[in-house]
């Protein structure tokens, strides 16, 4: 217990910082160091899908690994060149949601250990245990992080997958302005007249999302009332004197969370 309770001071730490870093800095970059303090693994690569058709590519990896720049390049190039259609794991971008899910967890061990993808890419490079994190909102894949570790290593454990499910939101919307598939961005341009803080859209979004003061203050790891403040400038802003208000206008325009 004593330990678990640790992992959630270092997940509400870890939320902190994404949620102050400056807009030019790549937030997986800062997560992927980050996460060692929570969990360990060897090898993490931190994508962007880029979704065009309907088909989603994993590009502008960010790694963070054990191992030197030859051997992440040999681990990438051979993922993309030779191995990313045997890949027993791939389905999961086509789901259009947030998962968080061992390789253990997708296949009995007996036949992923037997299945080529394993043999000639995973194990070769010396690995054994991986965990996919697919990050996803509003129907589109953002995001995929997968972390490994070596066969000298337990798989990872039940709290890794549920810390990195608290984690999650905050990742989702760190990563929101990154993503590749932002089709409606354009549709917000009515917003542009306010001048809304970044805080403030992050803000208007849950409020569109009908979430309450509590729960967008624990999303975003701020007091509910620092919710109010920010909720107060909205108003101010927009001249609306509401949440109600505020929601049938962003009905009326059309809104779509960027």
């Amino acid at each position: 217990m004593k330990e678990f309770n640790y992992g959630l001071v270092i997940i509400n730490a870890i939320a902190k910082k994404i949620n102050t870093i400056e807009p030019e800095t790549d937030v997986r970059e800062i997560f992927l160091k980050e996460l060692l303090s929570l969990m360990d693994y060897d090898f993490g690569v931190f994508d962007i899908c880029d979704v065009h058709n309907e088909k989603i590519s994993l590009v502008e990896p960010v790694v963070k690994s054990k191992y030197d720049s030859v051997f992440e390049r040999s681990f990438l190039f051979d993922y993309d060149t030779k191995f990313a259609g045997l890949s027993y794991s791939r389905w999961i971008h086509n789901e259009k949601k947030t998962m968080i899910l061992r390789d253990s967890d997708l296949l009995n061990e007996c036949i992923r250990k037997e299945s080529r993808y394993y043999k000639e890419y995973i194990k070769t490079y010396g690995f054994e245990h991986v965990l996919n994190c697919e990050y996803a909102t509003n129907g589109y894949n953002i995001a995929s992080l997968t972390l490994y570790r070596n066969h000298k290593k337990d798989d990872f454990k039940d709290s890794d997958i549920y810390y990195m499910e608290l984690l999650s939101t905050c990742i989702i919307y760190a990563l929101k302005g990154m993503a590749l598939m932002e089709p409606n961005s354009e549709d917000n341009n009515f917003l542009d007249k306010y001048s809304l803080t970044k805080r403030e859209k992050e803000v208007l979004n849950f409020v569109y999302e009908s979430k309450s003061n509590r729960e967008i203050g624990n999303i975003l790891f701020i007091s509910e009332n620092t919710v109010k403040k920010h909720l107060n400038n909205i108003f101010q802003k927009m001249n609306l004197k509401s949440r109600q208000k505020l929601i049938s206008y962003l009905h009326l325009e059309q809104y779509r969370e960027y």
